[in-house]
């Protein structure tokens, strides 16, 4: 992302997909083999702020174990409870199921937990690498080496026709991937640079809801774009 976390708050965002590594005690935010020069803490503490200055809003925050750990005392879930339990009165670490409505959920922040453990609504086994599934209440389309554009375009627009077709879902729409056609494979940058303007040219044609849309290097415009559709 081009934006800070706050920053993307304030335009709209409201799902974050966060990946963590455990070096020496300590969580670093990273992406797989990129460390992201982002503490935790600070991660933490700008959705602690956002939420008590808006309180009718929510958040829904994937954590994924996104590296082993490193030089490490202490299980990855047990970690994160420590790093996030004097946050609890907003983190809802015991919370296993989505909030029915709207009013249960807001002024907390619910994680969506790619990790084994206790922690949040559990998403780590049956999470399928690399494809499109079902996993309890959730349909998630996470399709990310592809072949050409095109491939990934269609992943998307079926996934919003699912979103449509099934209310009672909460679908995540991951419109994040890269080529891997030869190499070196095209990473974030440039296959954003050709999802985004075409996105917001699809949201325009009709009035479909979205579900959970999670994008590289998100603009105002298109935060904007998603969220009034889906309030319309």
């Amino acid at each position: 992302q081009d934006l800070s976390i706050s920053s993307q708050l304030e335009i709209g965002v409201r799902f974050l997909d966060i990946r963590l590594q455990l070096v020496n005690d300590e969580f670093r935010v990273v992406h797989s083999f990129v460390d992201q020069d982002l503490k935790f803490e600070t991660v933490v503490k700008d959705l602690y702020s956002f939420i008590k200055n808006y309180s009718s809003e929510f958040l829904n925050i994937s954590i994924k174990e996104d590296n082993s750990s490193v030089n490490s005392t202490i299980a990855f879930d047990q970690a994160l409870i420590k790093a996030l339990k004097p946050y609890e009165d907003v983190f809802m670490l015991n919370e296993s199921k989505l909030p029915k409505t709207l009013g249960d959920a807001r002024s907390k922040i619910y994680i969506l937990s790619r990790f084994s453990g206790d922690v949040g609504i559990p998403a780590y086994f049956g999470w399928n690498d690399d494809d499109s599934f079902e996993l309890d209440d959730l349909y998630i389309q996470d399709n990310y080496n592809i072949s050409d554009i095109e491939e990934k375009k269609t992943d998307i627009l079926n996934t919003i026709k699912y979103a449509n077709d099934n209310p009672n879902k909460l679908v995540i729409n991951f419109t994040s991937c890269y080529l891997d056609p030869g190499f070196p494979p095209t990473y974030a940058g440039t296959t954003a640079l050709a999802i985004n303007p075409w996105l917001k040219e699809e949201i325009s044609k009709n009035n479909d809801k979205l579900g959970i849309m999670l994008i590289d290097f998100i603009d105002e415009e298109l935060s904007k774009a998603i969220y009034m559709r889906n309030i319309a």
